[in-house]
């Protein structure tokens, strides 16, 4: 009686390429969350700004401190 094997490598080519597209999105997916967090932040600092002077001081800011605020978590841990 005869064996036959197959010898199925997870470093073959179908799987190089399996893993490139998977990793592919994953690079999109994360470049997504980025933009869409960036954006949120954008907003909110655009919010701030419109606001008045006494507004803003009601709130504990100055104009100059807007951007340091809304990013605060990210550059100013």
């Amino acid at each position: 009686m005869a064996f036959i094997t197959e010898d199925v490598r997870s470093d073959g080519f179908p799987s190089r390429v399996a893993h490139g597209v998977a990793s592919g999105f994953r690079v999109l997916a994360r470049a997504m969350v980025i933009n869409a967090e960036a954006e949120q932040r954008m907003n909110e600092v655009r919010r701030l700004q419109a606001l008045s002077d006494e507004a803003l001081a009601k709130k504990g800011l100055t104009r100059d401190r807007i951007v340091h605020h809304v990013f605060r978590d990210i550059y100013y841990p």
